[in-house]
Order: structure tokens, then C-alpha cells, then sequence
């Protein structure tokens, strides 16, 4: 499966990338110059400075990211620019999830997480209404393998979950899809106090719903997805993140 990322996509993924790898810089280049050491590598567990800020790696952790979200392709395309179905293309938005875990040691993680993203879907519609807006959001239970480095931790959050996408038109009519779904979260993190850190992170969504459902006030009607509808796709969620440790 390929992902075909339209160029009004760049300058929103050019502004994210540059967002994470400044506050990245900005953390892991932080001068010590007040406690006489120089600068402080946080990849040096031995630096003479690294006792006044050792991380704690155990106990609970939540979690909690701000970004965008992205459409990925999926049983419906992201994009249509010619043919008998409707035109258009469905556009990023803004994302967020949370993660609430137990760290049992530096090494694993184990916990909940949230994902939620909306999409804006700018298509020329016939009929049926407008177009409003499109809602990504599903629950999943997750296990974290970290490999820690001095301050930072690299990690890789996967887990299995159930997820629901909505479509919403004009009026009271919606469409949603919903079933199983699976989550990979890497992510990059950095300790900046004890048990406070912040990094950056990307929810990858992979969505298998087993149905299709177009609702109109009081009335349902459930079978195999429209292929001009901009759902069910995937998702990815991108952005900074704020966490820490407790207990």
C-alpha cells in the first residue's frame, strides 16, 4: 500500500518535522554552564552533572500528544481527482492521543491509549449534502519495548484495539465504520526533570472495519463501503508529547 501525500501535505509535515527536531536540539544541547559542567549530552550516563537529573524509569507514566492528523489510504482513497465518483481529496487536521501505563522497568511498558484525529474532507459533492468533517478515534491496549540512553528513550508502542471512523454530512445524515483495529507508536523521548519528559511521537492506525453504515435521523442502513465516500482509510496522528512518571 502506498502512501500518495498530496503537496498542499508538505509544508504541514516540513513545520512538525522542524518543530521536533528543534525542541530535540534545544533539549540535547541544553547548557550546564550554571552547575560549571559545559554542555550536558544526554546520551552520556557517566557526565558529572547526570546525578542531579536521573530519570525515573519505573512505576506509572502517562502521556499525551498534540499534532496533526493524516489520511492513509485505505479501502477509501485520500484523493480523487477524475472519474464518475466525487471529487476531491480529504486533508489533514488537527490530532491528539494519551497513554496511560505501568513501567515495569526501563525496559517495558504496558498500558491504554487513546488515539483521536479529525480529517477534513474537501470534496464536490452531488448529492446527499456536504461534506463536514471526518472523525478518527479508537481505544487500544499497548505494550511499549524502550531502549533507554541516558536521558532519552526510543521506543516502539504496538497493540491491538477497536476503532470507529464518522463521516459527517449536512443536516443529521453521518456515516461511520468501525472494528478492528491495530496501533505502532514509535517514539522519541527525552528526559528533562526526573520524571518529566517530552518528545515526539506518530499514532499509525491500521483500520479493518467489518462494516459500513450510513445513518439519517432514526434510520441505519449497514453493508460493504461506497466507493465514493472518503472512509473507512487509516490514519496517522504525528506531533510533540508531554509525559512523565509517578508512584
Amino acid at each position: 500500500m502506498s502512501l500518495a501525500l498530496d503537496m498542499h501535505l508538505i509544508p504541514t509535515l516540513r513545520l512538525a518535522l522542524a518543530a521536533s527536531v528543534l525542541l530535540l536540539a534545544a533539549l540535547t544541547s541544553a547548557p550546564a554552564a550554571a552547575h560549571g559542567h559545559g554542555i550536558l549530552n544526554p546520551f552520556d550516563p557517566l557526565h558529572p552533572h547526570h546525578h542531579h537529573a536521573k530519570a525515573h524509569r519505573r512505576g506509572g507514566t502517562a502521556a499525551v500528544l498534540f499534532g496533526a492528523a493524516l489520511c492513509i489510504p485505505g479501502k477509501a482513497a485520500c484523493s480523487r481527482d477524475a472519474g464518475p465518483t466525487v471529487d476531491g481529496r480529504t486533508r489533514p487536521s488537527f490530532g491528539t492521543s494519551a497513554e496511560l501505563g505501568y513501567r515495569f522497568n526501563p525496559y517495558v511498558t504496558a498500558g491504554a491509549h487513546y488515539t483521536l484525529g479529525f480529517l477534513d474532507p474537501d470534496y464536490e459533492v452531488p448529492t446527499g449534502g456536504p461534506y463536514e468533517r471526518v472523525l478518527v478515534h479508537g481505544v487500544y491496549g499497548v505494550v511499549r519495548p524502550t531502549l533507554p540512553l541516558g536521558r532519552v528513550d526510543f521506543s516502539l508502542g504496538v497493540g491491538p484495539g477497536f476503532a470507529r471512523q464518522v463521516l459527517v454530512r449536512g443536516g443529521s445524515q453521518r456515516d461511520y465504520a468501525d472494528g478492528f483495529s491495530a496501533l505502532l507508536s514509535p517514539a522519541v523521548d527525552v528526559f528533562v526533570a526526573p520524571r518529566v519528559f517530552l518528545g515526539a511521537t506518530a499514532d499509525i492506525i491500521l483500520n479493518a472495519p467489518r462494516r459500513t453504515c450510513q445513518q439519517s435521523g432514526d434510520s441505519t442502513m449497514c453493508g460493504e463501503p461506497v466507493a465514493s465516500d472518503p472512509i473507512p482509510i487509516h490514519t496517522v496522528v504525528f506531533g510533540l508529547r508531554i509525559g512523565g512518571t509517578f508512584l
